[in-house]
């Protein structure tokens, strides 16, 4: 079997594959400072949104609860309206019912008949321009918090921070 030499290489060559090495290693250390540089930079604008953010959760947070209290406020409001509703309606039907015995037993009281009725009419009237209004400030009221509702999940689905906050699903 024939033997081959190998060629070992001189101390000029080792030295410059030393140096070059040296060189390599300083880069590569270089280049991984500066990528760590980097990645602390993002971090730290990371971390500074997500700080945002959650005050800005916890502000939508507040302000939902206080929303919440307002909701709770106007039914109650409008629980009491028609409670009162419910009152005055009865109150109507027992002036009818007056109205009616004083008919049968006073056939010339006219008079009466017609004041009783405007008083009615009146009556009604009244109850029935608050019911309306309580109508429209309910749905005022739920339209904004539609709207605030559909903000908060548009500001949230573009949060960076989602995919690294353990799948909380928000939207």
């Amino acid at each position: 079997m024939p033997t081959t030499t190998r060629k070992r290489p001189s101390l000029g060559e080792l030295a410059d594959r030393f140096e070059a090495a040296l060189t390599e290693k300083k880069d590569l250390e270089s280049r991984l400072s500066k990528t760590l540089g980097e990645v602390a930079g993002e971090r730290s604008i990371l971390n500074s949104e997500i700080t945002s953010l959650r005050g800005q959760l916890e502000q939508l947070q507040r302000k939902n609860k206080s929303d919440a209290e307002d909701t709770t406020r106007q039914r109650k409001a409008f629980s009491e309206f028609e409670s009162e509703r419910n009152r005055l309606n009865s109150e109507i039907a027992a002036l009818r019912a007056q109205l009616e015995q004083q008919k049968k037993s006073q056939s010339g009281a006219e008079g009466a008949t017609a004041s009783f009725a405007a008083k009615e009419k009146l009556i009604k009237d009244e109850l029935e321009r608050k019911f309306q209004a309580a109508i429209v400030e309910a749905r005022r009221e739920q339209k904004r918090y539609a709207e605030q509702l559909a903000q908060l999940k548009i500001k949230l689905s573009h949060c960076t921070c989602q995919s690294s906050s353990g799948g909380h699903d928000w939207a």
